[in-house]
């Protein structure tokens, strides 16, 4: 979502911790929880249609530990949001560095690539909701375009600079904001496919590694001397030694 809180979501928060209503074990933060068990609702019943009483149930939260951390319905649907607020804070407060567009880039795929790891809804059911209840998402559409402009910018800022081939900086944007997205779709569920335990498996990757290695092969199909890359890799990274840490997400 530590990956570029909704100050409305942080200001819900407390320190500590709330008696939970059944001890399975948590996959993140309590806040992360009740986020993932109100996305899984939402997109199910409908934001209308779904009570807080039934998030701290999915959650495993007696109902006043859920208000604990949320005091509103409202509150919890803005902290699904992060999966494009995030990443367009973050363009925000580097896209107009004077580096160079292939930097830039590699910083902000990267950054969303991690983010969306790490995040606490799934893109993808957030979707849904936002093609079914358009008149509680239209933030979330505004948000969605103006990241996506800014990615057109920046691939037709490096073309303008002969740093990236001529391409469709549409279809482009398109390209490298969702597939990212598929990311998503297995990254969360590698417990279900290690090596000896199921018919399709691989090996098991850290969020961190997932989302360099994405940089670097969608900005190597961008560039007009792909050997570049081990350059901007490298001042990508020496600018951005903090990109991946909470404190600098959620700023």
């Amino acid at each position: 979502m530590s990956n570029g809180s909704h100050p409305d979501e942080r200001t819900s928060r407390r320190a500590g911790g709330r008696p939970r209503e059944d001890q399975r074990p948590l996959a993140g933060t309590p806040q992360e929880e009740i986020v993932r068990a109100a996305t899984r609702l939402f997109s199910s019943k409908g934001f209308a249609n779904t009570t807080m009483s039934e998030i701290a149930s999915n959650a495993g939260l007696k109902q006043s530990s859920l208000y604990y951390y949320f005091n509103r319905k409202e509150q919890i649907l803005l902290a699904t949001f992060t999966v494009a607020r995030a990443p367009l804070d973050f363009i925000k407060r580097t896209g107009e560095l004077p580096e160079s567009a292939g930097v830039r880039l590699y910083r902000l795929l990267r950054f969303d690539t991690y983010q969306l790891c790490v995040a606490a809804s799934h893109v993808n059911e957030v979707e849904q909701m936002a093609a079914l209840q358009p008149d509680q998402f239209e933030s979330f559409w505004e948000d969605r375009q103006e990241l996506h402009d800014w990615v057109e910018r920046l691939v037709q800022q490096g073309i303008d600079a002969g740093e990236f081939i001529a391409t469709d900086v549409t279809l482009t944007a398109l390209f490298l904001l969702s597939s990212n997205e598929g990311i998503q779709n297995w990254y969360r569920h590698q417990e279900a496919h290690r090596p000896g335990q199921a018919t399709f498996s691989f090996p098991e990757y850290e969020a961190e590694a997932v989302a360099s290695h994405y940089a670097e092969t969608s900005l190597r199909s961008l560039l007009v001397r792909p050997s570049s890359l081990a350059r901007i890799r490298r001042v990508a990274l020496l600018l951005g030694v903090d990109d991946l840490k909470p404190d600098f997400q959620s700023k």
